[in-house]
């Protein structure tokens, strides 16, 4: 139990550093609304990160609850900040593809 919770605070912590560490490159280097899709990427990128974490030193759910807290957090700085209208859904299915990818890294890396 301290093993699962350890392993997705890890994980959520590793997925939200390379968020953060992402949105600041991408904020220096590029400007307009391609930012936005860099900010995608990187959130596809964190949710395999974190999803491989949690799948391979722990199981599926905590593979999907680091998941969910990425969306959360993701949501949190969709209302918090403007944000164009087509990146919401685009967030969301790279999130989602995220998960698929890194549950799929993670449980091979297992055997």
């Amino acid at each position: 139990m301290l093993r699962n919770f350890l392993v997705g605070v890890g994980a959520v912590f590793s997925a939200g550093l390379f968020i953060a560490l992402a949105e600041t490159a991408l904020h220096a280097l590029i400007t307009g609304e391609l930012v936005f899709v860099g900010v995608a990427l990187s959130y596809a990128v964190a949710a395999t990160l974190a999803a491989a974490i949690a799948r391979r030193w722990s199981n599926a759910l905590v593979a999907i609850v680091a998941c969910v807290l990425l969306g959360a957090l993701a949501a949190l700085n969709l209302f918090m900040l403007p944000h164009p209208q087509w990146f919401a859904p685009l967030a969301i299915a790279t999130l989602v593809g995220g998960y698929v990818l890194g549950s799929r890294i993670g449980r091979a890396s297992r055997a």
